[in-house]
């Protein structure tokens, strides 16, 4: 765009290379540039590599007259000096206009795809310009980063980079074997330099933008960069793509201390990227000190361009007996029909979460303004309630089908399981205590066992299953310890299967306790009984008898999807954190209180809200009582509690601050009526020894709960199909794990009151008798344990079952 400049001093002070920054301030100039282009939603320019869109022809010179207009206004305002900064600004406002153009949709830009000749021309031309904002230059870069990524794809020279650690879908799966390691890299380097670059001019990691450049960086990198740590680079950039709004809310609200180092390495902005890159490669390997070796840690985030990338890290004992961090990197393809799809959000987008959000959104329009009365009124009669049931049952089945879909199409690969739900941490029986002897370190045995494992038929059985009569079946269940309360109501079809579920755990039991024995001969023969279990768990560490842990990092797309009712994840101990630092500062936090590691919750300590908006009488009814009955049978009279009414503040301060503490909430939402979110967020603050001030774990019963959403997607729109999501999503149930809570349970959509009511109750019942008698000794049952194991007492085993999840870490019930 050839603009005149308002004043020919300008022209000529900027031909001397006079600093435009004395005049006016850079940052005050891009920030006046922004506001005004956010004034107009037809901030549209063409320039001359554009000028086959006629349509921006007469709307450019009316904007752009507009922009000149305001700027000399704002100037003027603020300074006597002669309107110099006029071509510094409508050079910025030149480059903001192209971007403009470029993101949108009526441009036909987007639409051509990224490799379009007037893509690539148009963004050198920003970068090329005289003058232009950082922000500019970043999303510039960035764009040409992505036409070289197409190429890369396109030559298949990314998927050469990603062999042997890659995972193509299910209706593409092509010979990755045939791909050599002699091809050329070119396009995979040019699109690397591009990335680099943008990252040098890019904001903070919150910004969507810098978010995209990091994980398209981590993408063209690889899992091999690095000949000292390979896969340490990559796996870096993906942690610092993850959570960076969650980081920085904590770490801005604290006053040092170890805990706000823990956040700080992610987005030190005293650093450049390299440097901050090598500190966080750091961090997680000096990790493996604090982190018990029976967690598995694993950071998946999606790609603008539908690629997933996981990173895993895993804390091994080598044979000197020092703890070692593990890290690998792994990458799923998309469909190549999706790569050049037309909607930006490709791949796992269009295939799983946008169906997703679809059955989430029937299931919430049938519940929308359900209540007793309408109940009673509308579905009185036998034919309306049973076609309730009907489409209720058939949200169940759909949400079911689609998760069995979503682990066979994208989470099936030997190589992706590896990296989420390594064979070696967590092919025991959940149940055995010999399992701890077959610690991660005894790898040779744990091969050896795999080898032998015993096949279970499990059609087979179910055809014999289903000839039998109910009772038969339920007596069955009865000598597995499946009690009568727990099937009470289930169909034949659930009872069989729970049955099937318990069978095929009893024939690996008795599996791992021969291989145990033959484990022990060995050891016995070589000498080493003794030290096997010092080896694996030293002293120092006595949380790591725990049952094996996966957390998952998930980024801002995938957090919605319900991973932990996924069939791989069947009997494994599940939690899922915003980004890893939430993880490191429990540890370090309980490790400073209480000299361990694993936070523990007193059951003596329990306290809850029931009902707190009186309008709930039947679930006060029912849980009241029944929650009494749990602590006077242990011997701890009745737990302190709030019902029918709002608690006061007093009430809420001393339930959050109380050390190995539990908040019980069951009610409508996550009680935000009850505390704010802004007033949780206080508590992050509320120490002076830089420890969080939240120390009681919680559990929020309510619909939602623990559902996290971007502030500017609507709520009628979840999936963000139309509206982009520019800010990281939030909620009640991260307010209280910033406050620093370390462990919270919550409901990722609404529920109906009677099935989430019976999943409370065995919840509460499983975890804080997780002592008793028939619990091996040693071996208490964690709170995200308890939460998995008692998605049986849902009626609807998936659209409410799977609506419960974890955050934070593993809670044990001291």
């Amino acid at each position: 765009l050839k603009i005149k400049s308002h004043s020919t001093s300008a022209d000529k002070m900027i031909s001397e290379r006079i600093h435009i920054e004395n005049v006016v301030d850079f940052h005050d100039g891009t920030a006046c540039i922004n506001r005004i282009l956010c004034k107009s939603k037809n901030a549209l320019a063409y320039s001359d590599s554009l000028q086959h869109i006629p349509r921006f022809r007469k709307k450019v010179h009316q904007y752009l007259s507009q922009v000149l207009k305001d700027l000399n206004r704002c100037v003027s305002e603020d300074t006597n000096e002669p309107l110099v900064p006029f071509t510094f600004f409508t050079r910025i406002a030149e480059n903001e206009l192209k971007l403009r153009i470029f993101r949108d949709p009526g441009s036909h830009l987007l639409g051509a795809g990224p490799v379009d000749e007037p893509t690539y021309v148009m963004m050198k031309e920003i970068i090329d310009a005289k003058f232009g904002s950082g922000l500019c230059n970043a999303e510039a870069y960035y764009n040409l980063g992505l036409i070289a990524l197409n190429k890369a794809r396109d030559s298949r020279q990314l998927q050469r980079l990603w062999k042997e650690h890659m995972a193509i879908h299910l209706n593409e799966e092509c010979c990755i074997k045939d791909l050599d390691d002699s091809g050329s890299t070119h396009f995979t380097l040019e699109a690397r330099f591009y990335f680099e670059s943008a990252l040098t001019h890019a904001p903070p990691s919150s910004f969507n933008l810098t978010k995209n450049i990091l994980r398209c960086l981590a993408l063209v990198t690889g899992p091999k960069e690095g000949q000292a740590e390979p896969g340490l680079i990559t796996a870096s950039l993906i942690h610092i793509s993850v959570g960076g709004s969650a980081r920085n809310i904590v770490r801005e609200a604290l006053d040092g201390g170890k805990v706000q180092d823990s956040f700080k390495v992610f987005d030190d902005e005293s650093l450049d990227h390299h440097a901050r890159v090598d500190s966080v490669g750091l961090l997680l390997k000096n990790s493996a000190s604090l982190i018990p070796i029976n967690w598995h840690i694993s950071t998946m985030a999606t790609c603008p361009t539908g690629e997933i990338l996981i990173s895993s890290l895993r804390v091994l004992i080598n044979s000197r007996g020092e703890r070692t961090m593990v890290v690998s990197t792994a990458c799923i393809f998309p469909t190549s029909r999706a790569t050049h799809d037309n909607d930006s959000k490709m791949g796992i987008h269009a295939d799983v979460l946008i169906p997703l959000d679809e059955i989430i959104e029937r299931s919430q329009k049938q519940l929308h303004g359900m209540n007793e009365e309408v109940q009673n009124e509308q579905y009185n009669e036998e034919s309306s309630r049973r076609k309730w049931w009907e489409e209720r049952h058939s949200i169940d089945e759909d949400l079911q089908s689609l998760l069995k879909y979503s682990e066979t199409a994208y989470f099936s690969h030997s190589a992706i399981q590896q990296r989420i739900i390594p064979d070696e941490l967590f092919n025991c029986d959940d149940d055995s205590s010999e399992c701890s002897d077959f610690g991660p370190g005894n790898l040779a045995l744990r091969f050896e066992a795999a080898e032998r494992e015993p096949y279970f038929d499990g059609e087979k059985e179910r055809a014999v299953l289903t000839k039998l009569t109910v009772p038969l079946i339920k007596s069955k269940l009865a000598s597995f310890g499946v009690t009568g309360k727990d099937v009470k109501r289930m169909r034949k079809a659930e009872l069989i299967g729970i049955l099937l579920s318990e069978m095929e755990k009893n024939v690996k039991s008795e599996h791992i306790k021969e291989v145990n024995e033959a484990a022990t001969s060995i050891a016995e023969e070589y000498g080493h009984s003794a030290s096997i279990k010092t080896t694996q768990y030293p002293q120092e560490f006595p949380h790591e008898l725990e049952d094996p842990c996966a957390i998952l990092v998930l980024d801002e797309h995938l957090l919605r999807f319900p991973f932990e009712s996924m069939d791989m994840f069947s009997n494994i101990t599940v939690t899922r954190v915003p980004s890893l630092p939430f993880v490191l500062a429990t540890l370090l936090e309980t490790e400073s209180l209480h000299s361990n590691v694993t936070p523990k919750v007193d059951a003596r300590k329990v306290k809850y809200v029931l009902d707190p908006e009186s309008n709930l009488s039947e679930s006060a009814s029912t849980l009241g009582p029944a929650l009494n009955s749990i602590a006077s049978k242990n011997g701890w009279g009745e737990w302190e509690n709030v019902v029918g009414q709002i608690p006061s503040s007093e009430f809420m301060s001393q339930t959050l601050l109380e050390e190995n503490g539990l908040y019980l909430y069951c009610g409508h939402g996550g009680g935000e009526k009850v505390i704010s979110r802004s007033r949780v967020e206080e508590f992050i603050s509320g120490r002076i020894d830089g420890i969080r001030g939240c120390r009681a774990t919680i559990v929020l019963m309510g619909c939602s709960s623990g559902k996290l959403q971007s502030v500017n997607t609507p709520k009628e729109n979840p999936s963000g199909r139309v509206h982009a999501m520019h800010y990281e999503p939030e909620g009640i149930a991260v307010s209280y794990l910033f406050a620093g809570a370390p462990c919270v349970v919550g409901n990722l959509w609404d529920v109906t009151d009677r099935d989430i009511d019976r999943y409370c109750l065995t919840l509460m019942e499983d975890f804080v008798q997780s002592q008793e008698d028939n619990i091996p000794p040693n071996s208490p049952l964690s709170l995200a344990k308890c939460v998995g194991n008692a998605r049986r007492a849902c009626k609807l085993r998936f659209i409410v079952g799977s609506a419960p999840v974890c955050y934070g870490v593993p809670v044990l019930c001291s």
